[in-house]
């Protein structure tokens, strides 16, 4: 290897280290601070909902407290006031105040009214017996009543979760002994979660805390909001989330409450990361520049013309020349102890050519022994890759498999570009034998499952028994024809399936379809899709290939006289079919074989 080449490689290599330690560096640390502020934010925003909820079960305290002090209330649950409730627990003021449940009890506990908003009905009916369980004299939550200001909390009940405020009826000035006990309820359903959402304007979910059901995300926090009152987990690249605990009326877990929010401090960390390491790469590769500037022109250059003027001595074998010694450093310096040497030679010729007789002799002999080695070197390394000295192991097979995977669309390329100036130039002949169709599915499997498995795609295979064992064609061409199909099906499929099936069309022909779950191609695009190096813009990202799979099928389909037929709906897949005649063998193939 040459000086220049081994420069050239120390500064490639010590650019890229440095590189790949700077992005690991960047991640590490960079990245990390952009996902520590990003769980801060979650945080915050969590603990606004939290609040958000507080204050509603506040304002709703704050209600049911308005209404168990009052006078007439008091009047009411003491008996003294029939005409209360007509008078003032109208339907219209309970939906407004979205009020599902509200019961009036006197002091023993008795209900003297209690209704429920039933929503599949939309009016008010009796108490379910859930609910009328719950308002008697010994159930939990009329056991915990404080007085004077009752309390407000969740109630876990089989209907859902029940926000309920229960507060002593007093007098309006708050004094004496309680008449009784007022109930407000309202369900924290679907409906009064999208309240709550569109208030703090945060995409949120609720989940009850010991669920049979619970979605993996709930799963995975179900302990830690035990522990933390607030627990954030990454959902995807997209979205990141808080979770939190809403306990019951007894301090028990109830329910977890998540708040979604879109990843836009990490996609913010990412964009700068991806700048910052672009600078580097810029910075770098200046940097990498000006070096091999500096030491071309220092270094390499002034020892590549060292090396080229004692070659021309050499060759000339003209020792009154002498080599350049310009400059004050080692170089100029060994330059000098070059013109020494070459101002000694010349005044001792003989011993000088003999000397270079013998380092003639010498070269010679390193040449030969040195070449013959290398030559067997080569020739084995050659004869291990074709795998003539035993097989490899699991893990060598497994980065052949994947060599094999980019090696063979390069190789598709190639094949691709040559079979088309064949097929243009009309020189393209095909070559017919037997051969069993389950033998060319297999090998084209073996080919394109890299492609599909690196993909997470379904390759699937399947002959149907109506066609005959032994087919008789062009089996080189017919398996290019289903690779290119197979091929150009997992590249424009992102998630699903490719499926290859093989049937009898009619006793005169036989049809292999190839379909997929990919994106399809629209109506203008089909008319084009057969065209030489024409692609689909309809994939995001950039699609290899040079666009002549679809018109190598298309002509070797012609020419082996078939058809070839395409249907697809966009962002459905699509179907690609080719119908072949069945051919039948010579009699001199089918004797041969």
């Amino acid at each position: 290897m040459s000086l220049r080449r081994k420069s050239v490689l120390s500064i490639g290599i010590s650019v890229v280290l440095l590189l790949v330690g700077l992005l690991l560096f960047s991640r590490l640390f960079l990245l990390g601070s952009f996902l520590e502020l990003e769980a801060g934010i979650v945080r915050e925003h969590t603990w606004r909902v939290i609040n958000e909820y507080e204050s509603e079960n506040n304002h709703f305290h704050t209600l049911a407290i308005g209404w168990a002090h009052w006078d007439d209330t008091f009047n009411f649950a003491r008996g003294q006031y029939a005409d209360y409730v007509a008078r003032n627990l109208d339907d219209y003021y309970l939906l407004n105040e979205h009020l599902d449940v509200i019961a009036l009890l006197d002091a023993e506990g008795h209900i003297l009214y209690a209704t429920t908003f039933e929503n599949t009905r939309g009016e008010f009916l009796a108490p379910s017996a859930e609910v009328t369980a719950l308002l008697t004299p010994d159930s939990a939550l009329l056991q915990a009543v404080t007085y004077p200001d009752g309390l407000v909390g969740l109630v876990m009940l089989e209907q859902g979760p029940l926000m309920v405020a229960a507060v002593p009826i007093l007098r309006s000035d708050g004094r004496g002994a309680a008449a009784g006990t007022l109930v407000f309820g309202r369900w924290l359903d679907a409906a009064e979660r999208q309240l709550l959402a569109q208030r703090t304007r945060f995409d949120l979910e609720l989940q009850a805390f010991d669920s049979a059901a619970l979605p993996a995300d709930f799963a995975t926090v179900q302990g830690a909001v035990l522990q933390e009152t607030i627990v954030t987990r990454v959902l995807n690249e997209q979205m990141v989330a808080g979770y939190t605990l809403l306990r019951d009326i007894s301090g028990a877990p109830a329910y977890v409450l998540r708040v979604c929010l879109p990843r836009a401090i990490y996609a913010q960390g990412e964009r700068v990361l991806f700048y910052f390491v672009l600078f580097m790469i810029g910075a770098f590769a200046l940097l990498a520049l000006i070096a091999w500037g500096i030491l071309e022109r220092g270094i390499l250059a002034r020892v590549a013309r060292l090396d080229s003027e004692l070659r021309r001595i050499r060759q000339s074998g003209d020792f009154a020349l002498r080599v350049s010694a310009a400059g004050q450093d080692e170089l100029s310096s060994l330059a000098l102890s070059t013109n020494a040497m070459l101002e000694s030679l010349a005044n001792s010729h003989q011993i000088v050519q003999q000397a270079l007789d013998v380092r003639e002799q010498t070269l010679r002999s390193i040449s030969h022994d040195a070449r013959t080695p290398l030559s067997v070197i080569t020739m084995y390394a050659e004869m291990l890759q074709r795998e003539m000295h035993g097989s490899v192991n699991p893990k060598q097979s497994e980065v052949l498999t994947n060599i094999r995977a980019s090696a063979f669309q390069l190789l598709g390329f190639i094949n691709n570009l040559l079979d088309d100036a064949q097929l243009s130039a009309g020189k393209l002949t095909l070559i017919k034998s037997e051969f069993m169709l389950a033998d060319l599915l297999s090998d084209v499997r073996l080919v394109t499952q890299p492609l599909a498995d690196k993909k997470g795609l379904t390759l699937t295979f399947d002959c149907e028994a109506d066609l005959p064992p032994i087919l008789y064609g062009d089996v080189t061409r017919l398996t290019q024809i289903v690779t290119n199909l197979v091929t150009n099906a997992i590249k424009y499929t992102e998630s699903g399936y490719v499926r290859v099936r093989s049937t009898r069309s009619d006793p005169q022909q036989w049809t292999i379809f190839v379909e997929d779950s990919g994106i399809g191609i629209d109506d203008t695009a089909q008319r084009l899709v057969f065209e030489a190096f024409w692609q689909s813009s309809g994939k995001p990202g950039k699609v290899s290939g040079v666009g002549l799979g679809l018109s190598i099928v298309k002509q070797l389909t012609e020419i082996m006289g078939g058809t070839v037929r395409l249907q697809s709906t966009p962002g459905k897949g699509s179907v690609f079919s080719v119908c072949l005649p069945l051919e039948s063998a010579p009699v001199s193939a089918a004797v041969a074989s």
